[in-house]
Order: structure tokens, then C-alpha cells, then sequence
């Protein structure tokens, strides 16, 4: 099942329009996500390598190399307006 979102203006309104998580990347499309950074007592924040080949539009523009990216991240879907 393919993730449906609402797709956002630039400023965060809603255009009562959806897309699917990849169109919504693929065309840079603006969508709620909620980000969490879990940091220590030195202040670092925690991050994991992903892989390449994982498959994502994301990092297919980063030619199949891993990334370092945030470890929590949580895409509001389609519907879910009062998340």
C-alpha cells in the first residue's frame, strides 16, 4: 500500500491535494513530517548510516552512496491533520 500524503504550501496550508511519498519527492512537493533528534549530555545527536540502495527517491540523487541521516523521523499521512 503506497503512502498518500497532503500535499502543503510553503507555508504549511493545506491545498487539498494529495500525492504519494515518492511523487512528493520526486517533484519536491511539500508535506508534514515530525522530526525528533535524540541527543545526549555532550550535546551530540544520535544518527545512523543508511544505505544506498535503499531505494528512496532521496537518495537516488546521491548516486547509491550512504548517508548519514536522523534516526526518528515520522511522515504525517494523508488525513492525519490533527497529528
Amino acid at each position: 500500500m503506497e503512502e498518500i500524503f497532503d500535499v502543503l504550501t510553503e507555508n504549511g496550508e493545506f491545498t487539498d491535494e494529495t500525492a504519494t511519498r515518492e511523487e512528493c519527492h520526486k517533484k519536491g512537493l511539500w508535506h508534514r513530517a515530525t522530526v525528533v533528534f535524540v541527543m545526549n549530555s555532550k550535546n551530540e545527536i544520535l544518527l545512523q548510516q543508511r544505505s544506498g540502495q535503499k531505494g528512496q527517491a532521496l537518495l537516488s540523487i546521491f548516486d547509491m552512496v550512504p548517508i548519514w541521516a536522523i534516526n526518528v523521523l515520522q511522515f504525517q499521512r494523508w488525513k492525519m491533520r490533527n497529528f
